[in-house]
């Protein structure tokens, strides 16, 4: 039986001890569009196919700019996706409940994720 407890605390340990979250850079993040026959509108429509999937509230700004906002429970970020047929670039515009840190430009570790699973599904999507 105290092996067994052992085998379990082991096995555990990495929840247990497991490091905090480290904070994620909200400086922006620029990405090439790898095709050469992409047009503006093919960038535009990659961004809003990728953003909707993936539960992100979208409005079209100017040409080339679109702001995309993600609620997950208390949670908001909200981004600036600036593109061209060339490039894209996703800018951090405000957060809520994020630990928004403005002297270091970081926040919570978690929109990390959020923000590249927007980025490389966008260049999934362009990649088609």
């Amino acid at each position: 039986m105290l092996a067994f407890l052992f085998l379990v605390l082991v096995a555990n340990s990495n929840v247990l001890f497991a490091q905090p979250m480290r904070p994620a850079s909200v400086k922006p993040r620029t990405s090439e569009v790898y095709s050469n026959k992409a047009t503006l509108a093919d960038v535009e429509k990659a961004i809003l196919s990728v953003a909707s999937r993936l539960d992100w509230m979208t409005k079209k700004g100017e040409d080339g700019e679109i702001q995309a906002k993600l609620i997950v429970r208390t949670h908001e970020l909200v981004v600036t996706i600036t593109f061209s047929s060339s490039e894209y670039t996703i800018t951090y515009k405000d957060s809520k409940d994020l630990k928004y840190n403005a002297s270091n430009q970081t926040v919570h570790g978690k929109a990390r994720k959020w923000l590249d699973d927007l980025d490389h599904g966008i260049q999934k999507e362009l990649a088609r």
